[in-house]
């Protein structure tokens, strides 16, 4: 009996994501380590060259992703396989969404926050200085975009429009349309925004 080469075993023996999606979704906890093993650190990579510049601490981009991961585990269910560019493509979308979500949430910031040492529950000088850095960068980021991908970007942070507004008010024969253009807008923002800068460390005032 001729032996096979090592090659062939190895692609026997390893399953495809395909494979693990569906053992997964019966419950095949060794299914989700493995998928999380040989997608999480390409995600990670992809998310250090996506986040805004005042969300690139490394500990954010970490919390991002694996909240971005476990997310998609909840989510196999209603996962389809069969999708152009697989679970990593997936993965990716979720996690523009994600970082398009903190910039809605560092522009709804309250932007004249105390700067001063409380004991109260409101965002710490930091998370306000952070919060006016995005603010800054999406600004500029914007500006950059064509028109249609502006209009889409505004309509769905500003205005927090849903995916079925903006199909209608953007004449998007589907729901499904808005969701991919909105995607392709998004991703061009979060491009320019990835372009930006870091901001500079603060000095800390001199003491006498």
């Amino acid at each position: 009996m001729p032996k096979q080469s090592p090659a062939r075993r190895r692609d026997e023996s390893s399953d495809s994501t395909a494979d693990l999606v569906f053992k997964a979704r019966s419950g095949d906890r060794s299914a989700e380590n493995e998928i999380v093993r040989r997608n999480l650190p390409e995600l990670t990579q992809y998310a250090r060259g996506r986040l805004p510049g005042a969300a690139r601490n490394g500990s954010d981009t970490e919390d991002l992703v694996q909240d971005t991961m476990i997310q998609a585990l909840k989510r196999l269910q209603t996962f389809d396989p069969s999708r152009r560019g697989g679970f990593q493509a997936y993965l990716r979308t979720s996690l523009r969404h994600r970082v398009c979500d903190e910039v809605r949430r560092s522009i709804r910031t309250p932007q004249t926050a105390p700067m001063q040492d409380t004991p109260d529950r409101g965002p710490t000088p930091h998370d306000v200085i952070a919060a006016r850095e995005t603010v800054a960068s999406y600004r500029r980021a914007l500006a950059t975009l064509r028109p249609n991908y502006r209009a889409l970007v505004q309509a769905h942070i500003e205005r927090d429009w849903t995916h079925e507004q903006i199909a209608r008010m953007f004449g998007k024969p589907s729901v499904n349309a808005a969701r991919v253009a909105l995607g392709r807008a998004i991703g061009r923002l979060l491009d320019a925004m990835s372009r930006e800068p870091k901001p500079r460390p603060r000095r800390r005032p001199a003491t006498q």
